[in-house]
């Protein structure tokens, strides 16, 4: 909340004191309003016909209710200013803080989560604020207002409207302690919700090729039977406070003319003109009364949801993130460049009790071409995700041209790397714009630029079939294009940052074997003073690498070229025979 609040400027600040003026004046003016009445009714029974004083008295009210709308309209104005300005800080708040986020902080949350947190949760925020700000000074000021005014008439109204504004905040206080839970609840079972969806659309060819039409559709309204039970009981509990209110506001008014009946017919002649004129403004005063308490009411039923979006958004703002820039970053040998070293390297995964990776030692060279070869969870895509730490070593040391990553400015660290992700991203937009994607602390890629990066990852061939070539529109996630063009385009990305070192996490997979061959030799050709990293599957891809290294659940058992493992290394032995003649041969 602290945080949140942090974000309003002083100027936004100063709207709201303003507002707190204008609804105190808008309260002043509203409550003259029954006094005037009741001066009118005097002068009434007083037998003074005095018709332009009697109008006088009209205009005055009408007078005093303008500039309470004039005020009202003013709030209402300043409110909306300040709301679209808390939603648009809090939305870039946590979009920024997200975007800080290292892999592990994002799987604290969830990502169905954090989509939610930056919309549903914002999205109510703003609503509560623009819609409840100003009642919830406004009722409060009426309240009190309203109690100091009537607390020198008679006992009996007094005691009467006691007893029903403690009925009215009972009833809420029990209500209140009812359904923050619920809403709590119904906030999370909001994200289940989302991350159906989300698995849905994303997994929708398998969902297809498999007619798990059935399976989605169960899943999806068992998630959406627990929400609507969940808000169907929130708003059961809800709805008793209007009719409840009502039923205490007209209740109280009956007793109210029933109590100023008895008391007109016990009083004398002369005193019952001012005791009808007490009942009259009293009545007036009491209804705005009951309604501040409906209103103050229907803003704490809306209040719950509120504080657990504030929360939920809190959460994310709060997050510590432990991959951040070291105080003091080590300064970086300038002779050094593309060298990478594995010193004792163990990771494990948050919420495992085994490591993933354990006691890695290897040096790159610059220049080199490194392979790294294994069975299905050995271990290769975890080492590759440490190097621009994508996730924190447990123990032991990488090194970049030298440094310890730890010691470097991640910018510093990344700007270094060409990473080629295993699975092939690309977003909304252009070609041109998915190729020259991010900054590599360099001037702007220039358009020979992008094309020398395409005519190399081997993606030149088919962007110019494409209707308007570099300028194709790509539409989410590359749906447009086939896995192997997407892979050849995130190839050409990495190459057009022009880094020291690439990092491929066996990101030819989708390529045929002929495609495959002629990046890597266009790779090996062009870019021969750069060092490669590369997890490849296909022995063919790694066979000419200058270092190849074998893991097996998490464990190097093997390290040096192809000729040397075949002798050594069973492990490899055993991935080679595995494959195809074709495979093994290149």
């Amino acid at each position: 909340m602290k945080k949140i609040a942090g974000l309003l400027s002083f100027k936004e600040y100063m709207y709201m004191l303003i507002c707190v003026f204008l609804i105190v004046g808008q309260v002043f003016f509203e409550i003259k309003i029954p006094n005037v009445m009741g001066e009118l009714t005097d002068l009434i029974y007083s037998g003074n016909v005095d018709v332009f004083k009697q109008i006088s008295y009209g205009i005055t009210m009408f007078t005093y209710a303008a500039a309470s709308l004039v005020f009202s309209f003013l709030v209402a104005f300043l409110v909306a200013k300040v709301g679209a300005a808390l939603d648009s800080k809090v939305r870039k708040a946590t979009f920024t803080k997200i975007m800080d986020f290292s892999l592990k902080e994002v799987g604290d949350f969830g990502t169905s989560s954090l989509i939610a947190r930056c919309t549903a949760d914002i999205y109510q925020i703003q609503t509560f604020f623009v819609n409840g700000f100003q009642l919830l000074i406004k009722s409060p000021v009426m309240i009190i207002w309203v109690t100091v005014q009537i607390s020198s008439v008679n006992v009996y109204y007094r005691s009467a409207t006691i007893t029903a504004v403690a009925i009215l905040v009972a009833v809420l206080s029990a209500v209140a302690i009812l359904v923050l839970p619920i809403v709590n609840k119904a906030q999370y079972a909001k994200d289940e919700l989302i991350r159906i969806d989300r698995e849905h659309l994303d997994g929708i060819r398998v969902v297809h090729a498999y007619n798990g039409y059935e399976k989605q559709k169960e899943r999806f309204e068992e998630a959406n039977e627990r929400i609507t039970s969940l808000l169907l009981r929130y708003d059961k509990s809800s709805a008793l406070f209007a009719p409840f209110s009502n039923m205490v506001m007209y209740s109280l008014t009956v007793i109210i003319y029933i109590i100023g009946a008895h008391i007109v017919a016990d009083s004398d002649e002369s005193l019952r003109a001012g005791v009808s004129n007490e009942m009259i403004v009293f009545v007036s005063m009491l209804s705005m009364l009951i309604s501040s308490c409906i209103y103050l009411i229907l803003v704490m039923v809306l209040l719950p949801s509120a504080c657990v979006s504030f929360k939920r958004i809190a959460q994310v703002l709060n997050k510590k993130i432990e991959i951040i820039d070291p105080e003091k970053a080590a300064a970086k040998d300038p002779g050094i460049h593309g060298s990478l070293e594995f010193r004792n390297v163990s990771f494990m995964y948050p919420g495992s009790r085994e490591y993933a990776i354990k006691d890695i030692s290897f040096k790159m060279e610059k220049g080199e071409t490194v392979a790294i070869v294994g069975g299905t969870g050995s271990g290769k895509t975890t080492l590759i995700n440490l190097i621009p730490r994508l996730y924190e070593v447990a123990e032991g040391q990488i090194l970049v041209d030298g440094v310890d990553i730890k010691k470097m400015k991640l910018k510093e660290l990344r700007n270094i790397l060409g990473y080629v992700p295993q699975k092939s991203f690309l977003f909304a937009g252009t070609i041109v714009s998915n190729i020259s994607f991010g900054d590599n602390g360099k001037l702007k890629q220039t358009l020979e630029e992008i094309v020398k990066a395409a005519r190399l990852g081997k993606a030149d061939e088919f962007i110019r079939t494409k209707q308007g070539g570099y300028d194709a529109v790509v539409e989410e996630g590359g749906s447009n294009f086939s896995g192997g063009q997407k892979q050849r385009l995130t190839i050409s990305r990495a190459i057009c940052r022009d880094p020291e070192i690439f990092i491929f996490d066996d990101s030819f997979s989708a390529l045929d074997y002929k495609t495959d061959k002629t990046v890597r030799e266009g790779l090996r050709q062009t870019l021969s003073g750069t060092s490669i990293l590369m997890v490849a599957q296909r022995i063919s891809t790694i066979k000419s690498a200058d270092k190849i290294l074998v893991l097996d659940n998490g464990k190097m058992v093997g390290m040096g070229t192809h000729d040397e493992l075949m002798t050594s290394c069973d492990v490899y032995r055993e991935i080679v025979l595995s494959q195809t003649d074709t495979e093994a041969t290149g």
